[in-house]
């Protein structure tokens, strides 16, 4: 089930929803997830009468101590590969997509400071995007871009969930059980 959080307060007038996505599935991230937040997006753009975003951000070529011996040329080559990948994998999910070329935006950036940067760009009143389940030692590594959001963002997410994600509430209660009775 998708999580809204509610950053403002006021009705909906068309507004602006940007769907992040990751088409090059950094970190392990399932394949359908981007699919559903896409259907998701186009549902909300289409019932609230809005203008639908799509936002890839891919993260820079980061060489750390091997830039020493590696020179600008070859640091922009492969740039150059990482940019033309991601927009690659971007026009492959998006080429049965409503959405038009100009509301298509990729980044080369971190996910969390590109997402942010195009939703304030944007006006978008709304961000679709999904939520991995991640272990402690596993978001000191990957970070969690939604939980970044949740505080930055000055609008309001949609958090979607892979498909598998694993649930921690017990699917019974423990609590008092309600009665129905029929007639």
């Amino acid at each position: 089930m998708p999580v809204l959080l509610v950053r403002r307060s006021g009705p909906y007038r068309h507004p602006n929803i940007l769907a992040a996505v990751d088409p090059c599935h950094a970190h392990a991230k399932p394949g359908e997830l981007d699919a559903d937040i896409l259907k998701l997006a186009q549902q909300l753009t289409q019932a609230l009468k809005g203008k639908l975003h799509a936002v890839h951000a891919y993260s820079p070529i980061v060489m750390g101590s091997a830039a020493v011996s590696v020179n600008d040329a070859v640091a922009a080559r492969l740039d150059g590969i990482a940019s033309a990948d991601a927009r690659s994998e971007f026009e492959r999910l998006l080429a049965e997509s409503p959405i038009p070329q100009q509301q298509r935006h990729l980044v080369g950036d971190f996910p969390a400071k590109a997402i942010n940067a195009v939703a304030r760009r944007v006006r978008a009143q709304i961000v679709v995007m999904g939520a991995l389940s991640r272990s402690g030692l596993e978001r000191l590594i990957i970070g969690n871009t939604a939980e970044k959001l949740m505080a930055e963002l000055p609008c309001d997410i949609l958090v979607v969930k892979p498909r598998d994600f694993p649930c921690r509430v017990p699917a019974t209660s423990s609590g008092p059980r309600l009665r129905t009775t029929a007639g």
